[in-house]
């Protein structure tokens, strides 16, 4: 080995200068060893020499953080998996790391000559036994003051060669793992192609996941999955679906991803996550805005552990009805249709398949290593392709998909419904006028007439419309009222001005009805 790879290795060995400062503190106290007085390129040789294992110490400290609030070490192992332990715990980190220090032959001479100067009565074995204890603290000691973090994000980067952990300078921690590819068993094409007879869109959906996996935007990568009951989806989404034991999917409900996303413990740890591809949401009541938050990533809450900040990708809403939110007679609000892709399979129940009933276990079995397979494939091409285009293909790939799949093209955009809407609430308001019904207030004009208290006109009609008074279709019409009918405005009357939203007049032989019922009366 040339100087230069010596000096290269050493550097790469380097503990911090307060943390290999207590170190040799403590060599001096327990062997009698003064190290500050050696030249810099000589104390860690003369340091490991005597038995501390620094590559052990810089893994410990490259792998740990500290989170005071709970009170815990987070260590992520050569495996990947991410540890924690309580205080009293450390030395099984320590274990993991392959030990702090061992008695070597210079740790012995040196034990031996102390001992022999030294006035106390400690043995040997006790000097050593206090020095192991007291390297153990000191590395301890350093991760919990200078490891600290606040908030933990954890991915994985399809990209990286190996694991890392880090920590900013305000606290911030970040996880980075590793992609490892999913196990493809066996292929039989008889059932590949009996699947994607039964299921056509699939191919374009593995498309979907690996794409919203390399998108650096994942707005696009919503789908509602519409199918009908025992189509498959839980051979796909279920517990032991094929995307959930290839590890891609957490399957939730709606009142537990609720609870998540306002921050309330949740069953679920951030690990559930780290690996997933896709969040599905099993046969929602309702699709809103709140949607919106799962955009890019979600912060999960264990009780009893640390919160943990992870990424989302695809989020796949199953069910066999239509979804209030994501089917609509009056169109679908325009920030979700710009969100959402709709696939609704014509096949029905996957039980009715001879292929599938000959033997459910091997056909599912089958169609996860295809899925295997396929991910893996398309993942590869992204890696090949390098972070930069990969990112740049990804997101054209999320695009068209959602120009084919979109979901205004089966629903349609409220705002393609405004004039209609418009046109159903003047018919509305001319019912209620000639008929009493409401008594609302309203005044005749010039140019029309003028509906006071707009409202509770508009709150009247939205009611009547969707039978009820509340619920998504209901507060899509609330909100966009001023976008239909406009906004009140002053209005220009005989005696002055009149606030409100003008219609037309009434129908010439609706009027002269009014007017000669007036009369009679």
């Amino acid at each position: 080995m040339n100087p230069q790879d010596t000096v290269m290795q050493l550097e790469a060995q380097q503990l911090p200068d307060q943390l290999f400062g207590k170190i040799m503190s403590a060599l001096r106290k327990h062997l009698d060893v003064n190290l500050f007085n050696t030249q810099d390129a000589e104390r860690y040789e003369k340091a490991q020499e005597l038995g501390i294992n620094i590559s052990a110490i810089n893994r410990c400290l490259s792998r740990s953080l500290w989170f005071p609030e709970k009170k815990q070490y987070t260590y992520l192992d050569l495996s990947e998996h991410i540890k924690r332990f309580g205080v009293s715990d450390f030395r099984l980190i320590e274990s993991i790391c392959g030990g702090f220090y061992f008695t070597t032959e210079g740790a012995k001479e040196a034990v031996k000559n102390a001992v022999a100067n030294s006035g106390t009565k400690k043995t040997a074995s006790e000097r050593l036994e206090d020095l192991k204890k007291g390297i153990t603290a000191i590395v301890a000691d350093c991760i919990r003051s200078d490891r600290q973090f606040v908030s933990l994000y954890v991915e994985v980067d399809m990209f990286a060669e190996s694991a890392a952990v880090t920590l900013d300078a305000e606290g911030k921690a970040r996880i980075t793992l590793t992609h490892k590819p999913y196990p493809a068993i066996k292929l039989d094409k008889k059932i590949n192609d009996d699947w994607r007879e039964h299921f056509p869109q699939f191919p374009e959906m593995l498309d979907l996941l690996a794409a919203a996996r390399f998108a650096p935007d994942r707005k696009k990568a919503y789908l509602f999955l519409q199918a009908v009951s025992d189509f498959g989806k839980g051979l796909l989404f279920g517990k032991i679906g094929a995307f959930s034991t290839l590890g891609i999917v957490v399957e939730i409900n709606e009142q537990e991803l609720d609870a998540i996303v306002k921050g309330q413990p949740s069953g679920r740890t951030g690990s559930n996550f780290v690996r997933a591809l896709i969040l599905a949401i099993n046969e929602p009541e309702r699709i809103t805005k709140k949607s919106f938050v799962l955009e890019s990533a979600i912060t999960v809450s264990t009780k009893h552990l640390i919160a943990q900040t992870v990424p989302l990708y695809t989020k796949i809403y199953t069910s066999a009805d239509p979804i209030p939110g994501l089917s609509s007679d009056s169109g679908i609000d325009e920030q979700i249709a710009n969100r959402f892709s709709y696939i609704r399979p014509e096949s029905g129940p996957i039980d009715q398949r001879p292929l599938f009933l000959a033997d459910p276990g091997y056909y599912a079995a089958r169609v996860r290593d295809a899925i295997a397979a396929g991910l893996n494939s398309r993942i590869e091409a992204y890696q090949q392709a390098g972070s930069a285009l990969a990112s740049k293909q990804a997101a054209d790939r999320l695009n068209k998909f959602h120009q084919k799949y979109g979901i205004a093209k089966s629903s349609g955009v409220i705002a393609d419904h405004f004039d209609t809407i418009r046109t159903e609430f003047i018919a509305f308001a001319h019912h209620d006028i000639v008929q009493s019904v409401n008594g609302l207030p309203y005044e005749k004009v010039t140019d029309g007439i003028v509906l006071k208290c707009i409202a509770g006109w508009w709150r009247k009609f939205v009611i009547a419309t969707t039978a009820a008074s509340s619920g998504h279709e209901y507060n899509t019409l609330i909100r966009e009222r001023e976008n239909i009918i406009g906004k009140a405005a002053s209005n220009r009357k005989s005696d002055g001005f009149v606030k409100g939203v003008l219609i037309p007049h009434l129908p010439s032989t609706v009027e002269g009805r009014m007017s000669r019922r007036a009369a009679n009366d």
